[in-house]
């Protein structure tokens, strides 16, 4: 569930409960891109939601995920550098910054000279099995199983305080990973 219904239903769920409300807990995709300041989100306020990257810049932000967020022209607070009320998608979108170079690493492995190759490039980015935090991967490092081609990396689970989502826990990469039930690298290409 995406967008202005969800938070209509949160915002009524708020006036229901009132001050009496239960904890929420939830993935941020109801709020991606969306002003937790906007009026009737007061509700969330102690709230936890899961994120992929956090929003907004925290005090222990690596140099990485300082550099990524300067790159993409997002500000501390997760919005446009130039349009403070261009909330960005920041939960999500540091996953096309890494598959690009997830991409040239396969195509840098795997010689890719073009389509002839395409069979190299699945089999070299199935061989991939790491990835170190740094420019290329500023939301934390990852185990990829090329098996399912699953990529399991640290998760945020951050708190509304104040307007605000603050990163209360960090997942270890093992907290997600799961046994593989196939094997795409036995498939023909």
């Amino acid at each position: 569930m995406v967008g202005p219904a969800v938070l209509t239903f949160v915002k009524e769920l708020g006036e229901f409960y009132g001050s009496n409300r239960p904890q929420l807990f939830g993935f941020i995709d109801s709020l991606e891109a969306t002003d937790i300041n906007s009026p009737g989100l007061e509700f969330l306020d102690g709230s936890h939601f899961w994120e992929g990257s956090p929003r907004y810049a925290q005090p222990d932000d690596s140099e990485a995920q300082k550099a990524y967020r300067a790159a993409v022209g997002i500000d501390d607070n997760g919005a446009a550098v130039g349009d403070p009320k261009d909330v960005s998608t920041a939960a999500h979108m540091f996953g096309c910054w890494e598959t690009l170079y997830v991409v040239k690493k396969a195509m840098e492995d795997a010689g890719y000279k073009g389509p002839e190759d395409r069979a190299k490039l699945v089999e070299a980015t199935e061989a991939l099995t790491e990835f170190a935090e740094g420019p290329e991967h500023p939301q934390g490092p990852k185990t990829f199983n090329g098996k399912i081609h699953q990529c399991f990396g640290i998760q945020n689970i951050s708190k509304v305080e104040g307007g605000k989502l603050k990163v209360v826990h960090k997942t270890k990469i093992e907290d997600g990973l799961y046994e593989a039930e196939g094997d795409y690298t036995t498939q023909a290409l």
